[in-house]
């Protein structure tokens, strides 16, 4: 099983292919959107997420 550090690593590597908005806390927050969910495939965007704001950020 791959850990949560190694797809965090990868994801963080990527954030280039992933978008650049140029405005580092998008980035940051796409990130971190994608991390969730590839950590948590099977839940929805609001259980994988756990915080509110964190499900409005995604929906935005």
């Amino acid at each position: 099983m791959v850990s949560v550090w190694s797809i965090r690593y990868t994801i963080e590597g990527c954030a280039g292919r992933l978008g650049n908005f140029g405005d580092t806390n998008l980035t940051h927050r796409l990130v971190s959107l994608v991390a969730s969910l590839t950590e948590h495939p099977e839940k929805s965007l609001p259980e994988a997420l756990g915080q509110w704001s964190d499900v409005k950020a995604a929906y935005r």
